[in-house]
């Protein structure tokens, strides 16, 4: 499996994914989550949704540093985007990133 699709599912916690390594794309938009968790492993993943959940601050998405494949994440309707240099803060903790919501990197 390459993508796989959990959008608007009510999902609060990341969990029973231990043993999707290959995963390319993960859409979890539109759920409950607080944390991102439960994805490290996934060291082909490219492409994150986790826009519109419950991510408040950045202990949150600290994880995201061991996903060295990474190219986009969609974090927007999220609190943790309301912070000051929001932006800045995630190249910081992801400086490979592409494409941060709906803008590219610099």
């Amino acid at each position: 499996m390459r993508q796989l699709y959990l959008s608007e599912k009510g999902i609060k916690t990341i969990k029973g994914l231990d043993n999707l390594k290959n995963l390319n794309a993960l859409d979890l938009a539109k759920n409950q989550i607080s944390v991102i968790a439960g994805i490290s492993h996934m060291k082909l993943l490219k492409e994150l949704w986790m826009n519109n959940n419950k991510i408040e601050d950045w202990s949150a998405i600290g994880n995201l540093e061991h996903n060295k494949k990474l190219q986009r994440v969609y974090l927007e309707h999220n609190q943790v985007t309301d912070e000051s240099n929001y932006r800045g803060k995630m190249k910081l903790l992801v400086s490979w990133l592409v494409q941060l919501d709906a803008t590219l990197c610099r």
